[in-house]
């Protein structure tokens, strides 16, 4: 049992193929790239423009030795990260030792400080080239000289020709920060007038847009509109705002129109439903109505809040003999409750026949008061229900 679990370990642990070698090759050589196109899309906003206008020192190195230069390190740094990586990934030595656990742990923290100092390396030319702010950028590049130097002990502890490779990094980055240095001594009076500039220009702007804006309001200022107009009075256009002008019924926005009647009386009065997105924004009276010819009574102008209102009770109250406090029970015991009493009631008091022996099979215990907001379908069933258990006195509320 012993061999089978060694070999397949050994299986499960063979040495990485030649085709993810060059895959890895080609992922840890585009990560450093692409840190530096993110950094690009800073960089090419001012290198041109707000670069130039810079005082620089005599050594500062011509625009096209960047390019290049940059290049050669990124791939430098690419190749490091790679031969670090290798050495924590499978068994990468020639006599296909497996790789420690332990090993792997510091090898993948160098390689999260290697991915820190990245994006560090972006943030420098956010500061410089895209803030603008060349103090700040001397401060970061700083923090990121000693980002590098401990990614080249970490990696040189792991792989000593990848630390070598980051060699030439630390001194451009060391170049980079003392000519950062240079550049903010030289343009330190030129970036307080700068300063001062954009601060003036920004309070004349300011000034200029708060100047316009008192004129806006003058000019809206009804007493200069009715003399400009020559209407002393404000009888004509000069009574209305931009506001009023701009007001409109919430009817007009309204997705479709459903006619329909007034659920509360027998009268049938004509009603006009306004819907926007399947949601009842309005209820006005049907002006195409020959019942009620678009009037509403205050009750029927007041349907809308029949489905809207915030007031309705959505749960059945009971309040039990004697209680001073109403408590919420469920719709089902509600029901029960209903037809157990009204069982009841029938019961004490039915009349199966006169003091003559003529048959009645009725009640005068229970009487029946329909509310307005019943529709027919309704009215029908309620009257059938109770007529059949012997109940006389039923009426509904339109009829009163």
């Amino acid at each position: 049992m012993s061999a089978v679990k060694e070999t397949s370990k050994n299986i499960k642990n063979a040495p990485t193929t030649p085709n993810r070698q060059w895959l890895s090759l080609g992922v840890a050589l585009a990560v450093p790239f692409v840190a530096a196109a993110i950094g690009g899309r800073a960089t090419g906003k001012s290198v041109n423009t707000w670069y130039r206008t810079l005082r620089k020192p005599a050594w500062n190195p011509p625009g096209w030795v960047f390019g290049p230069v940059w290049t050669v390190l990124y791939t430098m740094m690419g190749i490091a990260s790679w031969q670090v990586w290798r050495s924590g990934n499978g068994p990468t030595l020639e006599d296909n030792t497996l790789v420690e656990p332990a090993k792997k742990r510091v090898v993948n923290g160098a390689l999260a400080l290697y991915g820190v100092h990245l994006g560090f390396n972006v943030f420098w030319s956010v500061l410089f080239f895209g803030q603008r702010n060349i103090k700040w950028a001397l401060a970061e590049i700083f923090v990121l000289w000693a980002l590098i130097a401990a990614t080249l002990v970490r990696f040189y502890r792991i792989k000593p020709e990848a630390g070598l490779l980051l060699v030439p990094y630390l001194l451009w980055s060391t170049f980079a920060a003392v000519l950062n240095a240079t550049i903010w001594r030289m343009n330190r009076g030129n970036l307080l007038a700068r300063l001062l500039q954009d601060l003036a220009l920004r309070l004349c702007r300011r000034s200029i847009m708060a100047l316009v804006d008192l004129l806006n309001e003058l000019a809206e200022w009804p007493v200069l509109k009715q003399l400009w107009e020559k209407d002393p009075l404000a009888l004509g256009e000069t009574a209305f705002s931009q506001r009023s002008k701009g007001l409109q019924p919430r009817t007009k926005t309204a997705d479709k129109v459903v006619p329909s009647i007034c659920p509360y009386c027998a009268v049938g009065c004509g009603q006009l439903i306004y819907v926007k997105d399947e949601k009842i924004i309005d209820i006005e009276g049907d002006p195409n109505s020959p019942i009620s010819r678009g009037c509403l009574c205050p009750k029927g102008a007041a349907t809308f809040q029949l489905v809207t209102g915030s007031h309705r009770v959505n749960d059945v109250l009971y309040r039990r003999p004697y209680a001073k406090e109403w408590e919420k029970i469920p719709l089902e015991q509600a029901l029960e409750m209903v037809a157990a009493r009204v069982k009841k009631t029938r019961d004490e008091h039915w009349e199966a026949e006169t003091n003559d022996g003529h048959p009645l099979r009725r009640t005068l215990g229970i009487a029946h008061l329909g509310g307005a907001t019943l529709d027919n379908e309704e009215n029908y069933l309620i009257k059938k229900l109770f007529t059949g258990l012997g109940v006389v006195q039923v009426e509904n509320q339109a009829r009163i």
